[in-house]
């Protein structure tokens, strides 16, 4: 009697264990802050961290508790107009804010308030994150030479380089031009960064290149299919890479009506494991043991920020 006891209860434990509740769960207030697509997280030393969302830069601590919104539209010191890229520096915990319209560049601190601002034409697409020394990394769109011709495929080129450094690293980027109103080859490339790592895809291509941020060295490339992976990348119709974070995850959207299969490499690299997830769920970075999800609800239309246990959570991935 008292070993069946033992058993069941250590059967509860262990499902318990394994299907365990969100380590913290995050809804919009509907007041301070709100949820549409939030999307581009970026973490601090201290485990904090900034969403961006809709006309929204939104500041959590490590624990998932609102703190504020860093960005305030408008025309003033301090403010941005509309557009905007932003970055942020570990080793100052500042945020860096581009005013895309006016051209200028803010730096904020976590407490809202500004460290400097300056008027900068930056000529860029975007900020990637910064390397070791504290530079911006932006990415660029370089002209096109020649004509265009409908239906054809062409080459377009990319730089990424540091603000004031003249070392940089040119991408191709293989885009099928359809029409004039069809022209977004950024839908094209994936680039991320962590750590000390740059990762790279051409959705064109099958390989996905891994470089140290600081001089453009190829570190390594996670090829298509070998060693056994289950996921055929020359067949995919969607691939994600999400950063910010300790685990490199590709996903490949299968067409599959409730789930998303993910292979899970290391950031050098190595392949690790394949797992499925829901699709309510959309992972954004993986972290000291902790995977970031964004929840939709289709019944109630909610949005939620999830923050749970990456092992637990890729064990209760596996009945799905």
């Amino acid at each position: 009697m008292h070993k069946e006891k033992f058993l069941f209860i250590l059967i509860i434990f262990i499902y318990s264990f394994i299907y365990a509740k969100d380590t913290y769960q995050i809804i919009d207030s509907g007041d301070d802050y709100y949820f549409v697509w939030p999307h581009n997280l970026s973490f601090f030393k201290d485990d904090s961290f900034v969403l961006r969302d809709k006309k929204q830069l939104l500041l959590f601590d490590n624990k998932g508790k609102f703190i504020r919104n860093l960005l305030t539209v408008g025309e003033g010191p301090g403010e941005v107009q509309g557009s905007f890229y932003y970055t942020i520096d570990r080793n100052k915990d500042t945020v860096y804010l581009y005013d895309i319209y006016r051209e200028k560049l803010l730096e904020k601190r976590k407490d809202g308030s500004l460290v400097q601002e300056r008027k900068i034409n930056l000529d860029c697409d975007g900020f990637l994150g910064m390397d070791i020394k504290g530079k911006i990394l932006t990415l660029k769109e370089l002209p096109l030479k020649g004509s265009i011709k409908k239906n054809s495929e062409i080459n377009l080129f990319y730089n990424i380089q540091a603000i004031n450094s003249k070392k940089k690293l040119q991408i191709k980027v293989k885009h099928f031009y359809k029409s004039q109103y069809d022209f977004f080859a950024l839908a094209q490339l994936h680039i991320d960064t962590t750590k000390d790592k740059l990762i790279i895809n051409n959705k064109c291509d099958y390989d996905i290149n891994i470089y140290n941020i600081n001089n453009f060295q190829l570190i390594s490339s996670i090829k298509e299919p070998q060693r056994g992976y289950r996921v055929n990348y020359k067949n995919r119709q969607k691939i994600n890479f999400l950063l910010g974070g300790d685990i490199l995850l590709v996903c490949l959207n299968l067409k599959e009506k409730k789930t998303l299969t993910f292979d899970e490499f290391s950031l050098n690299g190595k392949y690790l494991s394949t797992f499925k997830i829901n699709k309510k769920y959309y992972p954004l970075a993986v972290r000291k043991g902790l995977i970031y999800l964004i929840e939709n609800d289709e019944e109630t239309l909610e949005i939620k920020l999830r923050i749970c246990d990456y092992q637990k959570f890729k064990l209760n991935c596996q009945s799905l």
